[in-house]
């Protein structure tokens, strides 16, 4: 599989799922969202994840084979934390390790990442500072601060606005037309292969 922009539009009509009412005009993409692949892609995965979600873990490894896959950098993959009110203390005590780790090297974050959706680390006994490498001084006080809150928090309240109420849920933007449409759940890599197609399609 493989995505460029010079890719031929699908023949066969695909079946569009409902999209879910979500207000998508709170999606916010700044230099601060943490993005894996080319800046500049065309199409950006925005998601919406929960780190003690299953369905995110198992989801995990999808966006970045398709980032991966993609000719061109058409494609990049914008991680956004959305702890579950259910999942947590848990759920944003990981986010903020995730974070801490990757103020040290932002290669840790994609890192880590990949690591949880390969059951190769557990948040809870964990050894980051021996794992990644890090500063502990730096890496302690980091966990304490307000700086990486105030991400979590920038995050979350996007979240509510925006209106997700499960996760993993998945905002494919159009960077060239401003295009958005939502995909919800650990869904197979063609849906997100014909949603972006079909996007291209309609631009042309």
């Amino acid at each position: 599989m493989s995505l460029s922009e010079n890719t031929e539009p699908v023949q066969q009509p695909e079946a569009q799922p409902e999209e879910p009412d979500l207000n998508l005009s709170q999606v916010q993409l700044d230099s601060n969202t943490l993005t894996y692949g080319n800046e500049n892609a065309r199409f950006s995965l925005v998601t919406y994840m929960d780190f003690q979600c299953p369905y995110c873990q198992r989801f995990a490894s999808t966006p970045k084979t398709l980032v991966d896959k993609a000719n061109g950098g058409l494609v990049n993959w914008k991680w956004k934390n959305s702890p579950l009110p259910f999942h947590e203390p848990n759920a944003t005590d990981y986010a903020v390790k995730m974070l801490c780790a990757g103020a040290q090297n932002t290669d840790n974050h994609w890192k880590i990442i990949s690591m949880w959706g390969n059951h190769e680390i557990d948040f809870a006994t964990a050894d980051m500072v021996g794992m990644f490498e890090l500063d502990p001084v730096a890496y302690n006080t980091c966990l304490k601060t307000d700086s990486v809150k105030l991400i979590l928090d920038k995050d979350k309240a996007e979240s509510r606005a925006l209106g997700v109420s499960g996760t993993p849920t998945t905002v494919i933007v159009d960077n060239k037309t401003g295009e958005k449409r939502v995909i919800e759940g650990a869904v197979p890599m063609d849906m997100f292969v014909n949603t972006i197609e079909a996007m291209m399609k309609k631009s042309q």
